[in-house]
């Protein structure tokens, strides 16, 4: 009886999700997720073919976006391009978007991509982004969108860049595999960092003290946005196979 009714119950959400996929199609999720970025962040962004996941991501429903990039030029930095990544899918919140039609992430995962972050000698960044007012009009052909309760994010093969001017600091990781995980309470985020994969390179002020070192990390963390402030808790750090608590 117990089989009967698991099968009944996975027929069920599996003609729903394909139901679900022929009505939110490419043509029609794309534009609307393009419209309201743009009403959270001050930048460029690229957003290429927006396609609704399930299969992938069974038994969740995502968002997948083939191409994504956030561009933000500040004098000096690097690099203009602040985000790309080849694959980019966020995981959907069915109750909120059913219930009170708003589209809201709870999983992050990002794949095969560049993080270029920067802060110069006056200690301006090019990822303050988020506008002051992240209170999206809501049209009525349209879903509010909102970026909020984001309890997981997934890195693979991501390729970081961190250079900080007036700290005089240089920080490179390649080939970066991590997971986040954690909530977010006003401008607080309270995360769980796992790096299970990771080549480290760091330069201090003129000086190389790292360079492609084998590193993995656990640690939990506060990030508060607004003061642009981590602060770490109890974590384990290894760097070349040399185990490192703290």
């Amino acid at each position: 009886m117990a089989i009967s009714f698991a099968m009944i119950v996975f027929v069920v959400v599996l003609v729903a999700g394909i139901a679900v996929w022929f009505v939110f199609t490419p043509s029609k999720i794309t534009p609307i997720v393009r419209t309201q970025a743009a009403s959270y962040i001050t930048c460029e962004s690229q957003i290429g073919e927006v396609e609704l996941t399930f299969f992938s991501t069974f038994p969740r429903f995502g968002l997948k976006v083939n191409h994504f990039a956030l561009i933000n030029h500040l004098p000096d930095a690097p690099s203009d391009t602040l985000v790309q990544a080849g694959q980019f899918v966020g995981i959907v919140d069915l109750a909120a978007w059913w219930k009170r039609n708003e589209l809201v992430f709870t999983e992050l995962q990002l794949r095969d991509g560049d993080l270029n972050a920067f802060t110069d000698s006056l200690g301006r960044t090019n990822f303050d982004i988020l506008r002051a007012d992240t209170i999206a009009v809501k049209e009525e052909s349209e879903m509010a969108f909102r970026f909020i309760n984001i309890e997981n994010v997934e890195l693979e093969n991501i390729q970081l860049s961190y250079v900080d001017q007036s700290l005089k600091l240089q920080a490179e990781v390649r080939d970066l595999t991590a997971q986040f995980s954690g909530k977010m309470i006003s401008d607080t985020i309270d995360t769980k960092m796992n790096v299970s994969k990771g080549k480290l390179s760091l330069t201090y002020d003129g000086e190389n003290y790292l360079r492609n070192a084998s590193v993995t990390i656990q640690t939990p963390a506060r990030v508060v946005l607004s003061k642009q402030m981590v602060v770490f808790g109890k974590s384990e750090v290894s760097v070349n196979n040399m185990g490192l608590a703290f």
